[in-house]
C-alpha cells in the first residue's frame, strides 16, 4: 500500500529542498521602516526579513542589556508595561511572534531573561497555517544578569507557518530573543499531531528508518480499535483541514481503505525507502478508523511526516 505513493514521490521533479535561514538582530537599524526611539533602540509595526515576519518587540542594543545577547550585537526584546515612541501607552505586548513566509520544519532560537531576580521559563508555540497548534518546547534559564540567564529553544515539525515566544515574567523589559534559525531539517520523522480518540483512546503512529534510499523503513499504528477496518490517507503535502471532529493533516493524494485492525490494535508496515526522491521532499501518512465512541464516529490517529535527506 506505501509502493503505489513511494512511487509517486520519487517521481517527484521540484520539491522545495532543505535549508536553513538564520535571522540575526545586529546592526542599529532595524529592516524596513522603522521608529527611532532613543540610542540603542529601533522599533516598527513589525519587522519584515526574508522568509519571516516578527512581530511584538523592538531592536535593543546588547550593551543596554548587560551584553545578555549571544550572537552579534542587537537582541529582539519585548516589554509587557513600557511605553516606548510610537507603541501604545501600555507598552509592547508580553509575546514576539513570527509568521513565515511558507510553513517550514524546524525553529531554534537563543532566549534571554532580562527582569527581574528569579528564573523564567521561556515557551515557543508552533501553530499550523489554520492557526492550530502543533507543539510547544518550553527551557528555563536563571536570573537576570546571571550566567544562566540564557536558554535555547528548538522544535521540529511539519507545516509550522508561525511560532509565539512567550514567558510567565512581568513588567519591565521581560525578555529577549536572539538568532532566529527556520527552515527545513531533512531526513527524519515528525509527529504532526491530530488525533482524535475513540474506545481504545487515541490512536498513535510511529515511524523509524533512516530514510536512505535502499533502508527499510517502518510506520506502526497502535491503540486502534481492534477487529475494525481501517482507512489510511497518504499525502505528499499537509492538508490540515477539519475533519470528522478531528484534523485531517496530509492531503488526500492516495486513501486505502478497508484494512483490517488486528485484536491487539496494532498495524506494522515495514516498507523500503526509494532511491533518488529528491531532499526536502514528504511523504505524510495518517490513519481514520470507524469508531462509534468516538464523537463524529470516527477515531483518528495522529499524522506523521517522512521527509527525505
Amino acid at each position: 500500500m506505501f509502493v503505489q505513493s513511494l512511487l509517486v514521490l520519487s517521481l517527484l521533479t521540484t520539491t522545495s529542498q532543505a535549508q536553513l535561514d538564520v535571522v540575526g538582530f545586529d546592526g542599529v537599524s532595524a529592516p524596513g521602516a522603522f521608529h527611532q526611539i532613543f540610542p540603542g533602540f529601533a522599533n516598527g509595526p513589525h519587522l519584515e526579513y526574508p522568509g519571516v515576519t516578527l512581530d511584538g518587540g523592538v531592536i535593543l542594543i546588547d550593551v543596554l542589556f548587560d551584553s545578555a545577547a549571544t550572537s552579534g550585537d542587537n537582541i529582539l526584546a519585548t516589554c509587557d508595561t513600557c511605553g516606548l515612541g510610537d507603541n501604545p501607552p501600555s507598552g509592547l505586548p508580553g509575546d514576539i511572534t513570527g509568521v513565515f513566509d511558507a510553513p517550514v520544519s524546524h525553529i531554534e532560537l537563543d532566549v534571554i531573561n532580562g527582569f527581574g531576580g528569579s528564573g523564567a521559563v521561556f515557551t515557543l508555540t508552533a501553530r499550523d497555517a489554520m492557526g492550530v497548534v502543533i507543539g510547544e518546547s518550553s527551557v528555563t534559564t536563571g536570573p537576570a544578569g546571571s550566567p544562566g540567564s540564557s536558554g535555547h529553544l528548538s522544535f521540529d515539525g511539519t507545516a509550522i507557518a508561525s511560532f509565539v515566544l512567550g514567558t510567565g515574567l512581568g513588567g519591565g523589559y521581560t525578555f529577549a530573543m536572539d538568532t532566529l534559525v527556520f527552515g527545513d531539517e531533512p531526513g527524519d520523522w515528525f509527529d504532526l499531531g491530530g488525533s482524535v480518540g475513540g474506545s481504545s483512546g487515541a490512536p498513535t503512529l510511529q515511524g523509524e528508518g533512516p530514510l536512505v534510499g535502499g533502508t527499510v523503513a517502518v510506520v506502526t499504528l497502535s491503540g486502534a480499535p481492534a477487529l475494525a477496518s481501517a482507512t489510511l490517507v497518504i499525502g505528499l503535502s499537509p492538508l490540515n483541514a477539519p475533519f470528522k471532529g478531528g484534523v485531517l493533516v496530509p492531503s488526500p493524494d492516495l486513501l486505502v481503505p478497508g484494512l483490517p485492525v488486528p485484536g491487539d490494535g496494532q498495524i506494522v508496515t515495514p516498507f523500503v525507502w526509494p532511491n533518488g526522491v529528491p531532499s526536502g521532499a514528504m511523504l505524510l501518512v495518517q490513519y481514520w478508523i470507524p469508531d462509534g465512541t468516538a464523537g463524529a464516529g470516527w477515531a483518528a490517529s495522529n499524522g506523521l511526516a517522512a521527509v527525505a535527506p
